[in-house]
């Protein structure tokens, strides 16, 4: 699999098993990326632009996170759109589904062996 030639980068956080799992596999299929860890980075505002347009606001925020629910009750019920949700996102990176792949013009949010197995043929 290694004469895959994309552009791949991986939008996580290393503590993230999901992340390590997907990672691993890359690493494992000689498959090259490049990984921006969602502590220590912002986001780009045209990135979040593109993932919300292409994904939505309820697939990309985690409602299972300590992050989402570490949120007060008004901030969360207000969180209804696209739009609510980007100033969310932005000021709560974490609180985003991971990892989130990008190949190219597709996303990928979470990870499977066998999902990955088949895009990178």
């Amino acid at each position: 699999m290694s004469n895959f030639k994309s552009q791949i980068n991986i939008f996580g956080i290393k503590s993230c098993d999901k992340v390590r799992s997907a990672l691993k596999w890359l690493n494992q299929n000689m498959i090259e990326y490049n990984f921006i860890d969602l502590k220590s980075s912002k986001i780009k505002s045209s990135t979040l632009n593109f993932w919300l347009k292409n994904m939505g606001w309820v697939q990309l925020i985690n409602k299972s996170s300590k992050t989402w629910r570490s949120l007060d009750d008004k901030t969360r019920e207000n969180v209804i759109n696209n739009e609510t949700a980007k100033q969310i996102i932005i000021n709560n990176p974490l609180i985003l589904n991971r990892p989130i792949i990008e190949i190219e013009e597709k996303i990928i949010i979470g990870f499977s062996e066998k999902n990955c197995a088949t895009l990178f043929k």
